[in-house]
């Protein structure tokens, strides 16, 4: 099989399940909390996919540079635990200390939840160009390095 093969399989197949997993959030916060959606559907589900790439390829980038799956796995979760922690990802960015908020400005999640929420309560995608930029930013510059250090074994 072609690595490229391989990478676009596993790709699609993550969009998918994080594409069926936001379906489901969003149906238990309708039916549990009655959550109100403002924005327009299909501007938060290409937002969904944007942001997910952009956090595909900073996965893509540990794993190349990782000496072993395992120790990508360490990685990851070393920073993606954190990240989702001080980004606003589960604890609202408004009421953590001024100085997390400035760590959170250097974290690629943050902006994620930016974009996500401004465009779920009715923002337009001009309205955060700041957020699109840093994540195609990361987007290129995660997934170039990524294709550097991949390393293809059969």
């Amino acid at each position: 099989m072609c690595p490229l093969t391989y990478i676009l399989a596993d790709i699609v197949a993550n969009l998918v399940t994080t594409l069926l997993g936001m379906v489901g959030l969003v149906i238990v916060g309708w039916l549990l909390y009655r959550v109100h959606f403002e924005g327009h559907l299909i501007e938060v589900i290409l937002a969904v996919i944007f942001s997910g790439l952009a956090t595909y390829s900073i996965g893509y980038l540990i794993a190349g540079v990782a000496p072993s799956a395992r120790a990508a796995q360490v990685v990851g979760m070393v920073i993606f635990y954190p990240m989702m922690f001080l980004s606003g990802a589960s604890i609202p960015i408004e009421i953590l200390p001024d100085s997390v908020r400035r760590v959170a400005d250097f974290l690629p999640l943050t902006y994620v939840v930016r974009l996500l929420r401004g465009l779920w309560f009715g923002d337009s995608w001009g309205g955060h160009l700041l957020e699109t930029g840093v994540l195609a930013g990361v987007l290129l510059v995660c997934s170039a390095l990524a294709a550097r250090f991949f390393r293809w074994k059969s």
